[in-house]
C-alpha cells in the first residue's frame, strides 16, 4: 500500500480539520503546515507500530529525515491536494489498524500530549 492512501483516510477521518489544519507553524527557522507535520507523524506512528506487530511493513514508501521529524515525501509534496480527498480503498483489517492509531492518538491529545 502507498502512504498516501493511509493519509487520505487520516485526513477524511477529521472532518472539522482541527489535526490536520492549513495552520503555519515556525520551528527550527522553518516554516511549514502544521497539519502537515503532524500527518506525517500519523504516518511513521502507524508504520512503526504494524512493523512490531505484524513484521512487515505498512506502506512501501521511505521516510525521509527532516530537522521536525519523518516526513514522506509525496505526501509533504502533496498536503494541500489530499485535503479534497474523500474515497480511499483499504482493506478492512488495514481500516481497523488505522482507527486504532487514529483513536490513541486522540486520546493522547485531549490529554494534552502531542502527537
Amino acid at each position: 500500500m502507498k502512504a498516501i492512501i493511509a493519509a487520505k483516510y487520516f485526513l477524511a477521518k477529521d472532518v472539522k480539520k482541527k489535526l490536520f489544519n492549513n495552520k503555519i507553524a515556525i520551528y527550527n527557522g522553518r516554516s511549514f503546515y502544521e497539519g502537515n507535520a503532524r500527518l506525517n507523524k500519523y504516518l511513521f506512528l502507524s508504520q512503526v507500530v504494524y512493523l512490531a506487530k505484524y513484521e512487515k511493513r505498512l506502506f512501501e514508501d521511505d521516510f525521509l529525515a527532516y530537522e521536525n521529524g519523518p516526513v514522506i515525501e509525496e505526501v509533504m509534496a502533496s498536503y494541500a491536494r489530499l485535503n479534497d480527498s474523500k474515497e480511499v480503498e483499504i482493506s478492512d483489517d488495514i481500516l481497523a489498524f488505522l482507527d486504532k492509531i487514529y483513536i490513541f492518538s486522540q486520546i493522547r491529545l485531549t490529554n494534552k500530549h502531542y502527537v
